[in-house]
């Protein structure tokens, strides 16, 4: 399953980010149990990065990585303007988490 993906051990271009929230991308992360600060944590800590997508005109990216509290999540994301919009984020499947395993353990501290 290695398809060349790229481990982020810090965000690229942006130290602290500011994130866009707005009830309808707050509400569709509540539909997967997953809360703003959760998918802040993915972008900011050491992610993998899946791809990138053009999507109805604008890059998104999807990243695969963990909270603070050791939650693994998918989370696709889109800059506007100067801030990072979270599109989606929720538990990766089996497949997904079974991968990440293998790459942590190739982590210096994995």
């Amino acid at each position: 399953m290695d398809k060349g993906y790229t481990l982020h051990l810090v965000m690229p271009t942006v130290d602290k980010p500011d994130f866009d929230w707005d009830d309808a991308n707050i509400s569709h992360l509540a539909k997967h149990r997953v809360r703003p600060p959760e998918a802040e944590q993915v972008i900011r800590g050491s992610s993998l990065t899946l791809g990138e997508d053009d999507d109805s005109g604008e890059l998104r990216q999807t990243e695969l990585g963990e909270t603070a509290s050791g939650r693994l999540l998918l989370v696709a994301w889109t800059w506007r303007g100067r801030k990072i919009r979270v599109v989606t984020a929720f538990p990766p499947n089996r497949e997904w988490r079974r991968y990440w395993r293998r790459m942590k353990k190739g982590l210096p501290n994995g």
